[in-house]
């Protein structure tokens, strides 16, 4: 690899909060979540972000058709709990089945953990010609953290897959379905 090219890795990871910012041995900067949401909007600029109140109140409006809830989440963390009618579809691959699966003009949603992956997602999707993709804003963890149902595959109660440690202190530690 490059010189060039190890940089913007280096560059990406601590973009994405991966690399401490202090030495080795210093605690990490906790997360935040102005932080988390300006990263992701500013690395992808032509997803629209649609709010967790906004998408409370379309799932609500029975005047508008619903739009399809796409997790991009592993299996694994789909299992522990999600929103109600939603689908997995974590690759493009999947994401564009799905997608052809739905009314023309349909909207969708994507959500992961906090974003990351979803966004990427719908970047992906848009390039490749898809249309009223929306990225949840905060995805499946403040979804959760305002009080929202999160279900399991067979219709109960879930809780929230913590991912890993560092992106969980962005949830409730009542909500988390396991330890990181």
């Amino acid at each position: 690899m490059t010189a060039a090219g190890r940089r913007r890795c280096l560059l990406q990871l601590a973009g994405l909060g991966l690399v401490a910012a202090a030495g080795p041995g210093q605690a990490q900067k906790p997360l935040q979540w102005d932080e988390v949401k300006a990263r992701i909007r500013s690395r992808h600029p032509a997803v629209a972000q649609l709010s967790v109140p906004a998408l409370q109140a379309w799932l609500r409006d029975t005047t508008r058709p619903r739009p399809w809830l796409l997790d991009t989440r592993t299996a694994e963390e789909f299992a522990d709990g999600h929103l109600q009618a939603a689908v997995r579809a974590d690759a493009v691959g999947s994401a564009m089945l799905q997608l052809r699966q739905r009314s023309p003009g349909a909207a969708a949603v994507l959500y992961c953990s906090v974003g990351h992956r979803s966004s990427a997602l719908a970047d992906a999707l848009l390039a490749r010609g898809a249309q009223r993709i929306f990225n949840l804003e905060g995805s499946l963890f403040e979804w959760a953290n305002e009080g929202h149902a999160v279900v399991t595959d067979g219709g109960r109660p879930g809780k929230v897959h913590p991912y890993n440690r560092q992106w969980g202190a962005l949830l409730r530690r009542d909500l988390w379905s396991r330890q990181p």
